[in-house]
């Protein structure tokens, strides 16, 4: 009995060991997930959902705007698609906005396009120059508002598009 014992004291400290480590490993995975960068979150396949209504759409018109719904953006390290074109990303800017900025740059208050808080992180690409959309404007998806994890707000022209992360691209 005492030999059952001494055997069951090694079992039951061998498992609070592997409990410890696991915990720590545990730990420092959602430390490194919680450090992703700005741009390591918006890479992926996003899906044009819908369309925050707001006043002031200053670009595509109505038939545009819905001709881009359920539409792609695939943004990579290197190259951003959508609109059925394809452009190198050369450059990336990112900033913090607060919600006074975003209304004096955008004429939409933050909590218009889902956004409750005071700030909101802005994702800027290629300086919004790459492409052509309708022959008329860049592409969608260089100017990105970063909702969460799995959701972006797309700024394309005065419109303001809910972009959602492809299933097989979330973590």
């Amino acid at each position: 009995m005492k030999e059952f014992m001494t055997r069951l004291t090694d079992v039951m400290r061998i498992i609070w060991i592997a409990a410890v480590l696991l915990s720590v490993g545990v730990v420092a995975c959602m430390g490194q997930a919680g450090s992703a960068s700005k741009e390591d979150v918006i890479r992926g396949t996003w899906t044009l959902n819908s369309v925050y209504p707001t006043p002031n759409v200053q670009g595509p018109d109505v038939m545009q705007q819905r001709k881009l719904l359920r539409s792609q953006i695939i943004i990579d390290a290197n190259s951003i698609k959508s609109c059925g074109q394809s452009a190198k990303i050369t450059s990336t800017d990112v900033k913090k906005v607060s919600a006074d900025e975003f209304l004096a740059d955008n004429l939409v208050p933050l909590d218009s396009v889902g956004i409750h808080r005071p700030s909101v992180t802005q994702v800027v690409l290629n300086q919004r120059q790459s492409g052509t959309c309708f022959g008329a404007f860049p592409m969608p998806g260089l100017d990105i508002y970063i909702k969460s994890r799995d959701e972006l707000v797309i700024a394309f022209e005065g419109v303001f598009y809910r972009a959602v992360k492809d299933k097989a691209d979330s973590h």
